[in-house]
C-alpha cells in the first residue's frame, strides 16, 4: 500500500512539474515570437503570469487534498497496525501466563504422583515379600 502511494505521488509530481514547465515555456515562446508593442507585451506577460499563478494555486490545492488523503491512509494503517500488535501481544502474554500457571502447579502434581507411585510400589514389594514367605 505504501509503495502504491509513493508511485502515485511520484507520478502526480511529475505531471505537475510538466504542466508548470510546459506553461512557462509555451508562454515565453508565444510572447517572444508574437510581434507586439511594449504595452501589449507587458499586458500579455501580466495575463500569462496571472494564469500561471491561478494554475499553480489549483495544483497546490490538489496537492493539499491528496496529502490529506495520504495522511488519513497512513493514520488508518498505523492504527490498524497498533491494534494488531496490541492484540498479538495480549495473546502472547495470556499464553505465557497460562503456561506459567500450568508449570507452577506441575511440581506439586508431580510430587503427589510420585508419592502415590512410591506407595503403590512399596505395597507391591510388601505383597511379593509376603508371598515368598
Amino acid at each position: 500500500m505504501e509503495e502504491n502511494v509513493k508511485n502515485e505521488s511520484h507520478a502526480f509530481r511529475n505531471f505537475v512539474t510538466g504542466v508548470v514547465i510546459g506553461s512557462v515555456v509555451g508562454s515565453i515562446t508565444a510572447l517572444l515570437l508574437a510581434p507586439k508593442s511594449g504595452k501589449e507585451l507587458r499586458k500579455d506577460l501580466e495575463s500569462q503570469a496571472s494564469i500561471i499563478l491561478d494554475k499553480t494555486g489549483e495544483v497546490r490545492n490538489t496537492l493539499v487534498e491528496r496529502s490529506e488523503h495520504w495522511k488519513e491512509q497512513a493514520n488508518d494503517a498505523a492504527i490498524k497496525l497498533s491494534e494488531a500488535v496490541k492484540s498479538q501481544t495480549k495473546e502472547i502474554v495470556d499464553k505465557v501466563q497460562q503456561v506459567k500457571r500450568e508449570h507452577m502447579d506441575s511440581p506439586e502434581k508431580v510430587l503427589e504422583e510420585a508419592k502415590e507411585r512410591i506407595a503403590m510400589l512399596s505395597k507391591e514389594i510388601d505383597e511379593l515379600q509376603a508371598s515368598k514367605k
